[in-house]
């Protein structure tokens, strides 16, 4: 069976307001500044594009990139995922995905949290150990598989 790329490009936002209340209202600008730039690099082991073993709509999902902002209080994930479909089928789309929340820490553990609208109250989405340049979440330390992310930069 034949795949190709995809090449149509799909946005998936759904960025949070955070801080003290989910209305706070700061801009992503406002809370980039300062902020430190963490590049995903492998993937349960591997690196990237990782193959996810799942499948939507006769299309294997590949994850091809992704990167996490840590500032003082605030985190900004992304996570970019292409679709492989069979050459018969119609052009898929690449995924790309923007969470942020409320950051806590302790020591060199980092808690992401977001705001659930149905429970009205913070929620885990990932847990990592910070340890010099490298962020390593998911795993045995949240769901999913484990990650590991590099220092890339701060600022904007």
């Amino acid at each position: 069976m034949t795949t190709y790329p995809v090449i149509v490009v799909w946005l998936a936002l759904e960025v949070l307001a955070c801080g003290g209340s989910p209305a706070t209202g700061r801009s992503t600008r406002e809370a980039a500044a300062g902020d430190s730039l963490y590049v995903l690099t492998l993937i349960d082991g591997a690196p990237l594009p990782w193959d996810s073993g799942e499948i939507r709509e006769g299309c294997r999902e590949l994850l091809v990139g992704g990167w996490v902002r840590l500032g003082a209080d605030r985190w900004t994930a992304s996570d970019s995922v292409a679709l492989t479909c069979p050459a018969t089928q119609p052009p898929q789309s690449v995924r790309t995905i923007v969470r942020s929340g409320r950051l806590s820490r302790e020591g060199d553990t980092v808690v992401c949290e977001i705001w659930g609208e149905q429970t009205k109250s913070w929620l885990l989405a990932n847990r990592g150990i910070l340890r010099g340049d490298t962020l390593r979440m998911g795993g045995e330390l949240s769901d999913g598989p484990p990650e590991v992310y590099i220092l890339r930069g701060s600022g904007p």
